[in-house]
Formats: structure tokens, C-alpha cells, sequence
């Protein structure tokens, strides 16, 4: 069942409404400074309310509330360049509708890639407070470095990480899920417009986890616009046991935002089931 309604600010909408996107992203910013958290729904839900989006909800399947989740959405992005923004959009849309449909009362961790700041220009106010979800909203800040590596005959610059990131990465996750988190994820890791290839990464995490919980659950959830109607279309349930084949589960989660999304969305994973 699809529902539409205004992002309303659904905790404590006094203090922040009518804030425009600019104030809200400072005190963010600021909040990371002097070491003070907020809550990462109300931040974002009048962010996205600054911007006149409202929100569509369609739910799909609901995932056990007594086993670990990570919930998996697309990265969309309407625009080549500047997509940090559009990656806080996302990650608004998700953690509102999750928390406004009754998807999950887990709050959401979300792994989050660092980003470099650049002494001025556009965008750096976004990239600043994508880095600070981590300290302020309890987001994993995944650190990145650029290694040269070949592809076949052609050499080209990929994102990794090395083993101290990654051991540190997953002891963050690891201390989240502990307290009761779900995790929120980008499959593709990088913004496109349609859906391309999950990330190898992804397969990773999945496999990663289960070290943690020999058996957890992703959400599927297609996130897009119509004009300003923001869409956020939840999928099946892909449950993640001991014995589960991470490649073929990886492929099964982007088939299941896949088929929440219109054709010309889809990219990588056509589905026979569209939506209509």
C-alpha cells in the first residue's frame, strides 16, 4: 500500500521548522565540533522538508524484528556531479520512511564513505556533513585511499582500503549491530542515475557479517523522485544464513530494489515485475 505525506517532523518539529537546508546542514557541522549527537531523523527530515519533498511509501515485506538487519537501498543520483547531497537525500528518505511506515524501530547505522574536503567550492558544506553523520548520527565512516590496479590491459585508479581501515571499519559495525542497530547500506556504493553492478565490496560486507550473525536479513528499498515526491518502495526480505552464497544473495538484493523501480531506473538488474 502506497501512502503520501508531507516530511513532517515527526520528533520535535517546533525547533526546527523552517529552517532553511543551509542552517541546518551548520549546526550539523557545528554539532560535530563540540561533540554533541542528534537525532538523525529529525535532521533529515527537515532537510528534506527545507526543500518541498514529500514522501511516498509503498511497504513490501516486513523483516523480523528479533534478527540483525541491514537495510540496502540504491544510490540515485539525478545529477552527475555534486552527489553528496543526493546521498543525504537518500539516506533521509530511508531513515524517515523506515521509522514513518513501522518498517523498523531500530535506529539505522549507515556506512558512509569519508570524503575529502576541498578548501572551498561547491559542495563543501555537504561533504562536511557527510563526514560528521558519523560522530553526531552514529554513521560508519568507511576511510578510502585511490591505488593504482589493472583491468585486464587498462590501468586505472579504484577506491580501497587498507587493512587498518578495514579492521576498524568492522569493529565499528561490529559494535553497532551489538547495541542493537540496523545497518544501512549502498550495494553500488557509487551515485548513478539507473542501477549499475553491486560493488564487490558489498558482497564483502555480506559475507563479513556473518561472522557477527550466522543469520540476518537485508530490506530491499527502492528510493527515486517524481518531480518532488520523494518514492521509497520497500522489497522482499533476503535472508542471510551460515551456508548463503554472498554473490548470489548480493545479486538477489539488487533484483529486489530492481523491481521497485521504473524500467528506466532498473540499469543493471531488469525486472519482469516493474513498477506500474
Amino acid at each position: 500500500m502506497a501512502v503520501e505525506s508531507p516530511f513532517i517532523g515527526l520528533y520535535n518539529p517546533d525547533r526546527l521548522a523552517g529552517k532553511p537546508k543551509k542552517q541546518l546542514f551548520q549546526e550539523v557541522i557545528d554539532a560535530q565540533r563540540d561533540g554533541i549527537q542528534l537525532n538523525i531523523i529529525e535532521y533529515l527530515d527537515a532537510f528534506l522538508r527545507s526543500e518541498g519533498y514529500t514522501l511516498k511509501i509503498e511497504t513490501g515485506e516486513i523483516p523480523d524484528p528479533d534478527k540483525p538487519l541491514v537495510l540496502a537501498v540504491n544510490h540515485h543520483s539525478r545529477q552527475r556531479f555534486f552527489t553528496t547531497e543526493e546521498s543525504l537525500r537518500t539516506v533521509g528518505i530511508a531513515s524517515v520512511s523506515a521509522r514513518q511506515a513501522g518498517v523498523t524501530d531500530k535506529s539505522i547505522a549507515w556506512m558512509v564513505r569519508q570524503l575529502r574536503i576541498p578548501p572551498v567550492g561547491i559542495g563543501k558544506m555537504a561533504r562536511q556533513v557527510q563526514n560528521a553523520t558519523g560522530p553526531v548520527f552514529d554513521s560508519i565512516p568507511a576511510r578510502t585511499i585511490k591505488r593504482l590496479s589493472r583491468k585486464g590491459k587498462a590501468l586505472k585508479y579504484r577506491e580501497t582500503m587498507t587493512d587498518e581501515d578495514t579492521q576498524s571499519l568492522l569493529e565499528r559495525v561490529a559494535h553497532r549491530v551489538q547495541n542493537g542497530f540496523a545497518l544501512g547500506v549502498f550495494p553500488e556504493q557509487e551515485p548513478s542515475f539507473s542501477l549499475r553492478p553491486y560493488h564487490r565490496n558489498f558482497a564483502r560486507t555480506l559475507g563479513n557479517l556473518k561472522f557477527l550473525s550466522p543469520d540476518y536479513q537485508v530490506l530491499t528499498l527502492a528510493c527515486f523522485y517524481e518531480g518532488k515526491v520523494a518514492r521509497a518502495v520497500y522489497g522482499p526480505v533476503i535472508d542471510i544464513k551460515k551456508e548463503t552464497n554472498v554473490q548470489e544473495a548480493a545479486t538477489a538484493v539488487m533484483h529486489g530494489i530492481a523491481q521497485g523501480m521504473p524500467i528506466k531506473l532498473q540499469g543493471a538488474y531488469p525486472t519482469p515485475q516493474p513498477l506500474q
